[in-house]
């Protein structure tokens, strides 16, 4: 597992964003590729709750180095528009992890992480997901049983410094779902699927 102290530049950063993380997923990705394999520019990703920072978003340096495409969900509209046309050949939706029962009409889409999966995301692979939001609900993972699909990778952003315990429940929920963290700083938890080469038929590749 690397820790913030010990995390180094591996490739060429993107302007913006964390050149250390940028720079690692990056890295991860690329022999992910390599491994599978395919094309950098087929893998697709899915990012929930960004920053209103556009350089912000997790999944910007894959989009750029990569050419991968993917789907960014935002929380609210008011940059939706300014982040479409940073990122064109991204689709960009309006909406957030929640729990749809408790969805209003002033509130945006609530959507439960397996369900969007499944019912809102045009593609047929899932590589990398990101999700941001409070430590103390871990971005909707908890939820969440990957029962679509298995991204290779898995990283959670939190706005607040993520605590020890915060990590130990992250690693307990998703270690029993077969992803290792590999990656623990104070606002990004990165997990790999341990299953990613063992059984693909399960893995990102397809979405059932």
């Amino acid at each position: 597992m690397i820790l913030e102290s010990e995390a180094r530049s591996l490739t060429d950063p993107v302007q913006g964003g964390d050149p250390q993380i940028d720079s690692l997923v990056l890295s991860l990705l690329q022999a992910y590729c390599e491994r599978i394999p395919a094309l950098p520019s087929e893998l697709r990703y899915l990012e929930f709750g960004g920053p209103q920072a556009l350089d912000g978003w997790r999944t910007r340096c894959i989009s750029v180095r990569m050419a991968a495409r993917g789907v960014l969900l935002l929380p609210s509209t008011e940059h939706l528009e300014r982040l479409q046309e940073d990122r064109p050949q991204d689709i960009v939706m309006h909406g957030r992890l929640g729990d749809r029962e408790e969805e209003t009409v002033a509130s945006p889409p609530l959507w439960d992480l397996d369900d969007f999966v499944e019912c809102a995301f045009p593609f047929n692979r899932l590589d990398h997901l990101v999700l941001h939001g409070d430590p103390e609900d871990l971005c909707g993972i908890r939820s969440c049983e990957f029962r679509v699909v298995r991204p290779y990778m898995l990283h959670v952003v939190s706005l607040r410094p993520i605590g020890q315990e915060q990590i130990c429940a992250a690693m307990s929920h998703l270690g029993r779902r077969d992803f290792v963290l590999i990656v623990a700083r104070s606002h990004d938890l990165i997990f790999l699927d341990s299953l990613a080469f063992l059984r693909p038929e399960q893995s990102s590749s397809f979405i059932v």
